[in-house]
């Protein structure tokens, strides 16, 4: 069994918990497990040694009311203190970005981000725009942070052009991996592992790469594949991937941050009235 030391398996501060337990999803089937403490770059869990899970294998896991569908992976395993068939497993999250939660939730700013942009140019709107939801997400009124995505993904499309967003995955000691997180459509054939391919080497890169007149955008966080005409627009563009890899980074420390307290203030709540 791979185990790691203490030092390498807490990279960022945990919130400690004992009596909250959560469901993951192995190969379709969901399960019941312990979880025992959770952070912005992953959690701790408890699962049954049958599951037969190991480092680097992939699951989903919901946890409360912001994540419900995240991606994550096996980064470590020991045997679970006291013994039994239970393993202790630590898990990474690879993205909040993959599912929606809900369209309503977002709807609304969608349509304030409309009246902003006939007031400014598409960039100095765009700031106005996050620096708003800076704010939605402190305050724990946003957070459909996938949703919250593509709107804004969606918004940018309508005064610059066609786009694909692929979230960049850093994989320690590899090559980063990329998932799609909005997707328009690609009119022009290139098969989907072509497009991976690609923006997967820009991201290993760390530029913006070309290929067949169609510009891979590298913004540390993503990488914005774009299908318009780039006449006068990558500058812009650039920009506009750079400001939003950052604030993707940040909406999902401060979700997973609430979170903890929230589930925090549970445990506490329910020791009160036990004792």
């Amino acid at each position: 069994m791979a185990t790691v030391s203490d030092q390498d398996q807490r990279r960022t501060a945990r919130t400690s918990l004992s009596h909250t337990t959560t469901e993951i999803e192995v190969q379709g089937q969901k399960h019941q497990v312990r979880v025992l403490d959770l952070s912005e770059g992953g959690m701790r869990i408890v699962v049954p040694a049958e599951l037969a899970l190991g480092p680097n294998d992939h699951l989903t896991v919901a946890l409360g009311n912001v994540l419900t569908n995240v991606a994550g992976r096996v980064r470590w395993m020991n045997q679970a203190s006291g013994g039994g068939e239970s393993v202790e497993l630590g898990i990474s999250f690879d993205s909040l970005l993959l599912k929606s939660r809900a369209d309503d939730e977002v709807e609304g700013l969608f349509e304030a981000w409309e009246n902003l942009a006939n007031r400014y140019t598409v960039l100095d709107a765009f700031v106005e725009i996050i620096e708003s939801l800076d704010q939605e997400v402190v305050d724990d009124r946003l957070r459909d942070l996938a949703g919250t995505v593509r709107r804004l993904t969606g918004w940018i499309e309508q005064r610059v052009g066609p786009l694909a967003v692929w979230q960049v995955i850093e994989e320690p000691g590899r090559n980063p991996l990329v998932r799609r997180i909005v997707d328009r459509g690609d009119e022009s054939g290139t098969p989907i592992a072509e497009r991976e391919r690609r923006a997967s080497a820009a991201a290993a890169a760390k530029v913006t790469e070309w290929h067949e007149g169609r510009p891979y955008l590298y913004a540390g966080q993503v990488v914005i594949e774009f299908f318009g005409a780039t006449e006068g627009r990558m500058d812009l563009l650039q920009r506009i991937g750079n400001l939003l890899a950052l604030k993707i980074v940040l909406w999902t420390k401060i979700l997973i941050k609430n979170q903890a307290i929230a589930l925090l203030g549970e445990e506490l709540d329910r020791h009160r009235h036990e004792h």
